[in-house]
């Protein structure tokens, strides 16, 4: 019924609704682009464009039911929607607590004079940034508590899975929360509290075993090094020593995840993330 009404109608009956056709309406657009640039291209211009996914699925030698618009569509909405409330969503929780804390924001930014001197005239590449210890501590703080949901059950459909002194029967699904080993107060003790430092010297080897924000495994995120590197460059350039002065204008409640979507959202009337510019 939505795909039937305008946006606008949509917009007037509910905003929510509407923007989620309009995620759909931009993941069309995305295929129709990419289906008219093929069509007019030479062979030689492949080496003069950007390329994506679906310039290659095109191209390919894939049956022509696998090229379907629609199931392209679904596809380019699927990858639209991992990338983007997912990073955006942790990127958005690790602000707010290095701006929450006035320590740990001169830190990083200190942290970070090196590696940023030459901006803007040379963007900061990844792997010189990887090497702060304290902006992954505070990467790594964000995503283990950005709080994924999401239990990703696996079952064997053939054997018995023999674990310690337990026998599981075949055909029973396993799985646990992400959630639930990232707040383990065992592993990460005050788990609710942003520590950048317990990443960083003589650390407890579990809290890395612990922390799969993008699971393992021949089922683990696909995107998750771009999501690596979206992290990495935005929040060095968004802390840069010399950057713009920020302050709060929301506070913890706008910010903490507290409901199960998947991935974790605040509050149902939180005002999201809130920030001043001088």
């Amino acid at each position: 019924m939505a795909a039937m009404l305008p946006v606008a109608v949509l917009k007037a009956i509910n905003p929510h609704v509407a923007g989620f056709r309009m995620f759909h309406l931009l993941s069309e657009g995305h295929i129709e682009k990419i289906k008219a640039e093929q069509a007019t291209e030479s062979e030689h211009d492949e080496f003069n464009h950007k390329s994506s996914i679906f310039h290659h699925i095109l191209k390919s030698d894939l049956p022509e039911p696998e090229k379907d618009p629609a199931r392209l569509k679904r596809e380019a909405f699927a990858l639209l929607a991992a990338g983007t409330i997912t990073t955006a969503g942790t990127l958005t929780l690790i602000t707010y607590f290095i701006l929450e804390n006035p320590t740990i924001e001169k830190r990083l930014r200190e942290d970070l004079k090196e590696v940023m001197a030459c901006y803007p005239e040379e963007v900061p590449r990844w792997a010189g940034l990887e090497k702060i210890p304290y902006l992954t501590g505070c990467i790594k703080e964000g995503l283990r508590l950005a709080r994924f949901m999401r239990r990703n059950p696996r079952i064997s459909p053939d054997h018995e899975l023999q674990y310690k002194q337990w026998t599981i029967p075949k055909n029973t699904p396993v799985g646990m929360s992400i959630c639930h080993l990232h707040m383990d107060p065992e592993v990460y003790p005050e788990p609710y509290k942003f520590i950048p430092d317990r990443w960083i010297g003589d650390i407890d080897p579990r809290i890395n075993r612990n922390l799969v924000p993008f699971v393992k495994g021949s089922r683990n995120c696909l995107g998750l090094n771009l999501a690596w590197a979206e992290m990495y460059i935005v929040l060095g350039i968004l802390f840069r020593p010399g950057g713009h002065k920020m302050s709060l204008d929301c506070d913890e409640s706008d910010i903490i995840p507290i409901h199960d979507s998947d991935v974790g959202l605040p509050k149902s009337n939180s005002r999201g993330l809130r920030v001043r510019f001088e």
